[in-house]
């Protein structure tokens, strides 16, 4: 019997990670975090000086043979590990974010990302899967039984994420952070491969407005709707 595959996708700061995670908690289903591979294969090469810019396709090919990345669960996070190093914090940075957008344009990485996340899923013995990225339903798994597309105001993602940033004791400033978000969904919206945007059967779920849990509450709706449909 195949997964039953929940695609969450949506512009970075949307809350995909957060409600994913929850939701995945909730109905009983293991999460995956897509962005979490893209930041660590980012970081991968930011520590190795590897400029992607310079690089072609079959170098970069060659630059993540090598690499193996683990997402596991301890307690009710998900840590990441990269190579055998934890690197759930160091992957987090505005400096990490920026190089996650910016190797997630190259077809060599995606096509890494992508082949791990299927082989996730297909290797596993999980009644459903929790999938959360920028094309989780168009690209990946475009036979999802459910997609759902994250959304909210460029405004509203960046205070969240400026007060997620005071939090971790730095000292943001809101007009910056501002603009990393909106140059981050050009850059998502507009690249040559797996662009942004909502597949034409995800349910669009504006969380603008409401609070973090009544979002999981009415994904977690969607999918027990669905599964009721689909028995």
């Amino acid at each position: 019997m195949k997964p039953f595959i929940v695609a969450i996708d949506g512009p970075a700061g949307a809350g995909k990670s957060t409600v994913a995670r929850l939701t995945a908690e909730k109905v009983g289903f293991m999460y995956i975090d897509t962005g979490a591979m893209y930041r660590a294969v980012g970081l991968h090469f930011l520590q190795d000086g590897i400029d992607t810019k310079a690089c072609d396709d079959a170098t970069i090919s060659e630059a993540i043979k090598p690499l193996r990345i683990v997402l596991t669960q301890k307690g009710n996070e998900q840590r990441v590990l990269l190579n055998g190093e934890d690197v759930t914090t160091a992957i987090r940075t505005p400096e990490a974010s920026k190089d996650a957008s910016l190797v997630s344009a190259l077809p060599a990485v995606r096509d890494f990302v992508d082949l791990m996340t299927r082989q996730l899923t297909q290797n596993s013995a999980e009644s459903g899967f929790v999938i959360e990225g920028r094309d989780t339903g168009t690209t990946i798994f475009p036979h999802a039984q459910l997609k759902i597309y994250l959304d909210a105001a460029p405004e509203i993602r960046a205070t969240r994420r400026f007060d997620e940033l005071l939090a971790r004791g730095a000292d943001p400033d809101y007009e910056s952070v501002l603009k990393d978000v909106i140059d981050r969904d050009f850059r998502d919206m507009h690249r040559a491969v797996s662009p942004l945007r909502k597949a034409d059967d995800a349910v669009l779920v504006d969380c603008g407005g409401i609070g973090i849990f009544e979002v999981v509450d009415a994904v977690t709706k969607l999918i027990k709707n669905c599964r009721s449909v689909n028995v």
